[in-house]
């Protein structure tokens, strides 16, 4: 009689067992299909950010680029500046120095005829 009752419960245990493994089966498949929707969903959202952040390197090169020739070209506009005031300087030195030696004639008359 024990030895009916253990084999039974033998196979009850093992078809309880069989019952449970199916159900965790169908239990866990929508959760992982969910979770690898999500885990796709991440990576795709990672991905673009590393896109993102792939465009900004290069926005900012640009910048750094057009902002190194403008300051290039900023830095020559005030060497030119400098050194046409400078001219300025000199001529306007060269014409006090023209009238200074040059005497004041008196205009010559007019002939009349």
């Amino acid at each position: 009689h024990q030895y009916a009752l253990e084999l039974i419960m033998g196979r009850y245990r093992k078809q309880m067992l069989q019952l449970m493994m199916a159900k965790k089966e169908l239990d866990t498949k929508p959760v992982l299909s969910l979770h690898q929707d999500y885990a796709k969903e991440v990576q795709n959202k990672v991905e673009q950010i590393c896109e993102m952040g792939q465009v900004m390197r290069r926005a900012v090169q640009v910048d750094d680029q057009h902002y190194c020739s403008v300051r290039e070209r900023l830095a020559q506009l005030e060497i030119e500046n400098k050194e046409l005031q400078d001219l300025l300087v000199i001529s306007k030195e060269s014409i006090k120095m023209s009238k200074k030696e040059e005497p004041h004639q008196p205009e010559a008359a007019e002939p009349t005829s």
